[in-house]
């Protein structure tokens, strides 16, 4: 009985590592604010717990290697994510009625880690 309740719950937790993947990879074309990061540990921990000493297939290694390193992966994605964002919207940025953002300003508009205000002062 044992035994068929932990294959049951393999099985569960299989197809919902595909899920994480459909998550990465839709959360890949923008923006992943830590709130997200957050959400994604808390929902997948059980599965992470569950295979984190025991993976048998590659789908279940690159799983493990992705959820334990999250917080990077997510860092890297953001970074190439704003440095493209930076380069597409450059124009825009850099010619608000006439002023341009700092670094810092364009940097909070691409982000849209949270609701931001920014305020560019007129000299």
């Amino acid at each position: 009985m044992i035994i068929i309740n932990l294959l049951k719950k393999r099985k569960k937790y299989l197809s919902k590592i595909f899920l994480f993947f459909e998550e990465i990879n839709l959360l890949n074309k923008k923006y992943i604010p830590k709130k997200i990061q957050k959400n994604l540990l808390r929902k997948y921990k059980p599965i992470y717990s569950f295979f984190k000493n025991n993976f048998q297939n590659k789908n279940i290694k690159k799983f493990i290697q992705i959820y334990s390193n999250l917080e990077n992966y997510i860092q890297i994605q953001n970074s190439i994510y704003l440095k493209n964002q930076l380069q597409n919207y450059e124009d825009l940025l850099n010619d608000i009625d006439g002023k341009s953002l700092d670094f810092q300003q364009k940097m909070a508009v691409l982000s849209e880690e949270t609701n931001n205000l920014v305020i560019a002062r007129c000299w």
